[in-house]
């Protein structure tokens, strides 16, 4: 059987294939612009985390409130992802990725813009839900993509460029909200007698990923050519992935299409996904509530923060997970095996989860205040200068033990392609799996921000530390019904 382009294979069904492969050269300008968008994604998600409390503050009476209203605006913006998921999806498979991929782009650069200009609570939270609808579906739709441009020979090539484009966009994307923000006081001798930044402090970083969310629009619909799997097409036959060859040669049994019911009634698939939701769940939420409690006076419980310290520290905490994943993960992982890794990595946030008291009593101890101010100015040489060393060092625990459990997410991918129970079914694991935590960081952030309200001051104080560290507990108690099987399908193509 000779298959142009990508695979020459041959083989009897029911019997192990030799398979001869040669390997397809990737598309670089397809790639790199699927990339770049799935960078963009990541920039317009945390862009908002060094300066949103912030601007939430100014729209809240008290602290209390401000915490609810942080965990309401995430929730929004999660569960219309959760919602839009399917609707993105199936809707890119009867009109193509590219119609859907503009449509998003344009959204996404319009409801960026009227965040920044937006004045009220309500307005901010319509549309920053609108934002999320625009990246729903967002890492599907660009695996669907890349699968469009790519065949079995190249595609975990051109999936490693995903990764790398998410590491750097994360990495470096709360600079830009924790760095533009009140560019009147930072930059004052470009945007000291603007009457409009004055009154929008938070449009500058808002309008900046809106550039790059239109300029996105705009190489798309110039360079990224609509590709379909026709176009490996030969003489009627169509290219098989990797999972079709395999299908064939191990029977009708594994390439049988599975119901959504059907992969539910697995066992292995049921308790993996419920793990994984508690791991979004814990995940997501301690995002926020680290924030927000980075930003919050000291009185209130938190550290008092500037967004431009808030913003060096995210970025440095993504810096450090990116290495450990792409450095270490290969070796821990074929040193010592998925499940213990996951299971060391969820276990990790309950260090985490008890240093946020310790390190808050550090931060109340020495006699001087720092001002809110502090560090507002990038050049600044004392950006720092008013946080004890020893508020510092715990900061840097917590960020290393971060960094550390971000190695879940690698681990879950891992099970989670691993459960399926045939090749014909993947697809439908991974989307469920993708729902399955939209689902956990829509309820997750308010549940997380109400308690944290209800933890400052009063007899509720330290609550909201208990139930993070129980979360977590269930979190690690539900990893442990996870297992790891490699199914026979697998096990061939390994």
């Amino acid at each position: 059987m000779k298959l142009d382009g990508a695979i020459s294979a041959q083989y009897t069904p029911r019997y192990s294939p030799l398979l001869i492969f040669r390997v397809t050269p990737l598309p670089k300008l397809q790639v790199a612009l699927i990339a770049v968008a799935y960078l963009s994604e990541a920039v317009t998600v945390s862009f908002i985390y060094p300066f949103i409390n912030e601007r939430l503050s100014e729209m809240s009476s008290t602290p209390k409130e401000l915490a609810r209203r942080s965990g309401l605006l995430f929730a929004c913006c999660a569960a219309t992802q959760f919602i839009s998921t399917y609707f993105w999806g199936t809707l890119s498979d009867r009109v193509g990725r590219k119609p859907i991929l503009l449509v998003c782009f344009l959204i996404c650069a319009i409801s960026t813009v009227g965040f920044g200009a937006g004045t009220t609570f309500l307005e901010i939270l319509i549309f920053r839900t609108l934002t999320g609808t625009s990246y729903g579906d967002f890492s599907d739709r660009d695996s669907s993509a890349i699968a469009d441009v790519t065949d079995s020979t190249n595609q975990a090539r051109a999936f490693s460029f995903l990764v790398l484009s998410w590491t750097v966009g994360s990495a470096f994307s709360p600079l830009i909200g924790g760095f533009l923000s009140h560019p009147e006081k930072l930059f004052p001798g470009v945007f000291g007698s603007s009457t409009y930044f004055t009154r929008h402090p938070y449009a500058l970083p808002c309008f900046t990923v809106a550039g790059i969310s239109f300029l996105l629009f705009l190489l798309i619909a110039f360079f990224l050519e609509e590709v379909s799997r026709s176009r490996f097409l030969h003489n009627g036959d169509t290219c098989p992935t990797t999972s079709d060859l395999s299908a064939e040669a191990l029977g009708p049994d594994t390439s049988t299409r599975l119901s959504v019911l059907q992969i539910l009634g697995d066992p292995l698939v049921r308790n993996l996904l419920i793990s994984y939701g508690f791991l979004a769940l814990t995940s997501a939420s301690n995002d926020i509530i680290f924030a927000l409690w980075m930003f919050l006076p000291i009185d209130d419980g938190g550290l008092g923060f500037s967004p431009s310290q808030i913003a060096v520290i995210i970025s440095i905490g993504n810096i450090l997970g990116a290495f450990v994943t792409t450095t270490l993960f290969p070796w821990l992982h074929h040193r010592f095996g998925t499940l213990p890794i996951y299971r060391c990595a969820i276990g990790l946030d309950v260090l985490f989860v008890m240093l946020y008291p310790i390190v808050h009593a550090l931060a109340a101890g020495p006699a001087v205040q720092r001002p809110r101010d502090a560090g507002e100015t990038p050049l600044n040489d004392g950006m720092w200068s008013n946080v004890a060393f020893p508020v510092l060092v715990g900061i840097g625990l917590m960020l290393t033990i971060k960094g550390f459990s971000v190695l879940a997410f690698g681990c879950v991918m891992v099970l989670v392609t691993a459960s399926a129970p045939s090749p014909r079914s993947l697809g439908a694991v991974n989307s469920l799996s993708l729902m399955t935590a939209s689902f956990a960081r829509s309820i997750g952030p308010p549940l997380y921000a109400n308690i944290f309200a209800i933890s400052m001051g009063g007899s509720g104080h330290g609550l909201i530390w208990i139930f993070m560290s129980a979360m977590v507990l269930l979190s690690l108690l539900a990893s442990f019904r996870a297992k790891e099987e490699h199914k026979e399908w697998r096990r061939s193509i390994g």
